[in-house]
């Protein structure tokens, strides 16, 4: 399951890097904010809030996932493809229960065969929901990561079993 998630950000990564010549130090300041973006394709808000230490007081600047975007294509990033952009995990784990289901026996139903791609969210879910913690930045100028929420669990969860268990499903079927 590490390898599925490390594969779809890294692929995530060489589009992204193939798109543009931006310096991602420049766009992503915090090494932590290198993962917003893996976190913005299931739809997991990732607020990024100003703690106001210059006197300014409290101020979100991006909640939600087409914040993010808009505050990154102000300070110079591209402009990211949404269709791209959210099919890479939904291809990744469409391949992992793919994968999956033709190893677990190629003399399952289709249901079955579904059910053994879905089992893909067995290891990814619990990394999703640790990144969260890994991806976050409590500093005294900021605080930003993705939300533990329900938009988390049932993105997190919508995404891996959906799109694992079609995986599965279309393995049986072939």
């Amino acid at each position: 399951m590490v390898f599925i998630i490390t594969t779809g950000y890294f692929i995530y990564r060489l589009y992204d890097a193939a798109e543009t010549e931006l310096d991602l130090e420049e766009v992503f300041p915090v090494p932590e904010f290198m993962g917003y973006p893996f976190y913005n394709s299931h739809r997991v808000n990732t607020p990024i809030e100003f703690t106001g230490s210059g006197g300014f007081g409290s101020q979100t600047v991006a909640d939600g996932y087409f914040d993010l975007f808009n505050q990154l294509t102000a300070v110079g990033a591209p402009e990211f493809n949404p269709l791209v952009f959210n099919a890479i995990p939904a291809a990744v784990l469409f391949l992992a229960g793919y994968v999956i289901a033709g190893r677990a026996g190629s003399s399952l139903s289709a249901e079955s065969s579904a059910a053994a791609g879905a089992s893909v969210a067995v290891g990814y879910l619990p990394l999703f929901v640790l990144g969260t913690f890994v991806f976050s930045v409590d500093d005294p100028e900021f605080v930003a990561g993705p939300e533990l929420g329900l938009g988390l669990l049932f993105f997190g969860t919508l995404f891996t079993v959906g799109f694992g268990g079609l995986g599965g499903y279309v393995r049986a079927n072939r």
